[in-house]
Parts: structure tokens; C-alpha cells; sequence
């Protein structure tokens, strides 16, 4: 009785393990009315797409250096500049909404910046020198910024990574190099960004759509303009980095206003993206 048994519980696990075969079950697929064989190359069709998803994606191509801008891209810090802005213009007895103000300075370096405001509001800033009103803005900046700095958490993680695969990562912006110190230092990210080779407004002297700056880079970093790559926000700013030869990618925050890109910028609908697009350049 017991040896029966045996036997018996044996032949229905062999029978399971035959039916667990792909060959078995792609045959079972068909059902009662397919075909009652199936073809070694009918079977890979079968199984391939289920082994095609387990493949690794194709190896991707690092860049030589990266090169990032800051307000807009790792910090969403245009539209705090704008807020800044906006005290600063009320502390002169001139109400302004942030959203105006974003409109004639997004991207712009605070010298182009400045003489953008001095366009539009002539008598408001007719006693106040580029610098004063540089300085009160940067007050007024860092004390929205230490409130709650507003990371772009997904171009953080595309630097991080970046660094992780060995990547020289720096920084091509118009904000002076102090107030990129505070930020970066406040955030806990001053060790991911070659913060020497990089380029903040006191360096550069023309700011973006001018490619001085990243020219520059290019230079400290000793890397030719192929081997780079940029991330952008902004029209200015992309435009900035391909006038420098260089590949640039652009990711806006919702905070940004509508732009319009140059055509050669590659767009990105999240920095998480762009690992999944430099594979496609590079086929």
C-alpha cells in the first residue's frame, strides 16, 4: 500500500515538473484547438519576450564632465530670486508680483538682470547703485532660502549619480559665488560640485545667453566641448551652452515661465530621464 502510494505521488510530480517547461506551456497556450505540435522556433517566439525583459538595459556612455546650472535646475531658486525681488521692490515703495518680475529676469545673470529692472522701473532704481540693490536682494534671497530650500530632489539624484559613476560634476551659473557657497553648504551637496573649476557670476564676464561661462569651464575643467554635457532651465541658459558647443540637456521646474527653447536643446520631462536619453543619442 505505501509503496503504491509512493509511486503514485511520484508520477504526479513528474508530471508537474513536465508541465511546468516552457515548451509545455507554450504548447498549452494554444489551446484544445491549436496545433497539437509546436516548432523549436515557435517556442523562442513564445518565451523570448518573457528572457527579452530580464535583459540589462544597454551600458551607458558617461560624460568626460557635467555641468550644471543652479537656479531652476538644482535649486527651484528662480522663483524665490522673483520673491526676493518682489520685498525688495516693496521695501521701495514699488508693489510688484513675483510673476512679473520672473518674467524679465528668468535666467538672466544679475548684471543683465539688473539692467532688464532698470528698463522697466527707471525712477523706482534711479538712487540705488547695481551693487546696493544686489546686496539687498541677497539678504532678502537667503533669508527665503534658509526658510525652506527648495531642492529639485530628482536633478540631486542625477548629480549623485553622476558622481557615483565617477563623473568631474561642476557648475556654470549667474548667481555669485557666495550666495552658491551658502546654498550648496545649507543643503549638505558642496562635496558633489568641483566648486574650484566651476563657474559662478564673478568669474564670467559676459552672463547667459553668452557662452563665456561655460567656455570657461570647459578650460578649468580641460575637457573639450563633445565630452561635456549641460543641464539647464532655462532659454538663456541652454542657449548659453550650446553656443559653447556643448550637448545640453533642459528640464524647467513648474515654477518656470514658457520659453522657447532652442531647437538643438534636448528636452526631458524629469532629470530622472536622462540616463534613458543619453542611450538614445547614442545610438
Amino acid at each position: 500500500m505505501h509503496t503504491d502510494k509512493r509511486i503514485a505521488d511520484s508520477r504526479q510530480l513528474t508530471a508537474r515538473k513536465a508541465t511546468d517547461k516552457p515548451e509545455v506551456q507554450a504548447v498549452a497556450a494554444h489551446g484544445s484547438d491549436g496545433p497539437s505540435t509546436t516548432s523549436a522556433s515557435a517556442v523562442r517566439d513564445d518565451i523570448a519576450p518573457r528572457y527579452a525583459r530580464t535583459c540589462p538595459p544597454p551600458a551607458v556612455r558617461y560624460p568626460t564632465c557635467a555641468l550644471f546650472d543652479i537656479d531652476g535646475t538644482l535649486f527651484d531658486t528662480e522663483r524665490l530670486w522673483a520673491e526676493a525681488l518682489s520685498l525688495v521692490f516693496e521695501d521701495l515703495g514699488c508693489r510688484q508680483s513675483p510673476r512679473r518680475l520672473t518674467e524679465l529676469t528668468y535666467g538672466l545673470a544679475w548684471p543683465d538682470a539688473d539692467a532688464a529692472l532698470r528698463g522697466a522701473f527707471p525712477e523706482v532704481l534711479a538712487g540705488l547703485s547695481m551693487h546696493a540693490l544686489g546686496h539687498r536682494l541677497c539678504c532678502r534671497f537667503d533669508e527665503l532660502f534658509a526658510l525652506a530650500p527648495p531642492v529639485i530632489e530628482p536633478a540631486v539624484a542625477l548629480l549623485r549619480a553622476l558622481r557615483q559613476a565617477g563623473v568631474p560634476c561642476g557648475y556654470v551659473s549667474g548667481s555669485p559665488r557666495r550666495t552658491i557657497a551658502c546654498n550648496l553648504r545649507l543643503c549638505g551637496l558642496e562635496g558633489l560640485l568641483d566648486v574650484e573649476r566651476s563657474v559662478p557670476s564673478d568669474d564670467a564676464p559676459r552672463g547667459k545667453p553668452f557662452p563665456d561661462g561655460y567656455q570657461l569651464a570647459l578650460k578649468r575643467f580641460g575637457v573639450s566641448p563633445e565630452q561635456a554635457v549641460a543641464f539647464e532651465d532655462s532659454r538663456v541658459g541652454s542657449t548659453a551652452a550650446l553656443a559653447a558647443g556643448i550637448r545640453c540637456y533642459v528640464c524647467p521646474p513648474p515654477s518656470a515661465p514658457p520659453q522657447d527653447y532652442p531647437a538643438q536643446a534636448r528636452r526631458l520631462t524629469s532629470w530622472t530621464d536622462f540616463l534613458l536619453a543619453m542611450r538614445a543619442d547614442d545610438r
